[in-house]
C-alpha cells in the first residue's frame, strides 16, 4: 500500500500555547476512510525576551527579572545555572496566571548570587489540565531567554 503525507501547514503563533491533534487516512474506493485522532498535544513556547534589572543593596545581590507574556498558561517555571551546558537549578514558580511575568533572584542553586558571575535564566512555562499541572518539556540543555552579570 502507498502512503503519502498529507499536511495541512497551520500558523502558530510565537506567544500562546496551542493545541494540536492528528490523524491518519487511507483512500479506499476513492473516498478517504479515516483513523481515530490522537491525543491533545501543546505547543507551549518559552518567552522570547527576558529584561534585568539589579535591585541590589549592599551584601544582598538580587536581580528583578521580567519576560513576554505566553497566553494560554498558567504561570512559569524559573530556571537558573552558570553554565547553560551544565545543571540547570529550580529557582521558583510564578502565581498560576500568565500575566505573573516577574521574578525576583537572589540565589542560584542553593547559593547566593557572586558579582561578576554570568547567570543564565530559562523561563518555562506551566499548565494546567483538569485542574492538576502537567509536564512540560525542557527545551534543549543550553537553551535560555536570557542572561545577566550583577557588577
Amino acid at each position: 500500500m502507498k502512503s503519502n503525507v498529507l499536511y495541512r501547514d497551520c500558523t502558530v503563533h510565537p506567544q500562546h500555547v496551542s493545541q494540536m491533534k492528528v490523524r491518519a487516512f487511507y483512500m479506499q474506493n476513492g473516498q478517504r476512510k479515516f483513523g481515530p485522532w490522537s491525543n491533545i498535544e501543546y505547543i507551549t513556547p518559552s518567552p522570547a525576551k527576558l529584561t534585568t534589572r539589579n535591585t541590589s543593596s549592599g551584601n544582598n545581590l538580587k536581580v528583578n527579572a521580567s519576560w513576554n507574556i505566553i497566553y494560554g498558561c498558567n504561570g512559569y517555571n524559573v530556571f537558573i545555572t552558570t553554565n547553560p551546558n551544565g545543571k540547570w537549578y529550580w529557582y521558583q514558580s510564578t502565581s498560576q496566571n500568565a500575566t505573573a511575568t516577574s521574578a525576583v533572584i537572589n540565589k542560584c542553586g542553593g547559593s547566593n548570587l557572586k558579582k561578576n558571575t554570568r547567570y543564565y535564566v530559562r523561563i518555562v512555562t506551566r499548565r494546567k489540565r483538569n485542574g492538576v499541572f502537567c509536564t512540560v518539556p525542557m527545551p534543549a540543555n543550553n537553551t535560555y531567554v536570557g542572561s545577566f552579570i550583577i557588577k
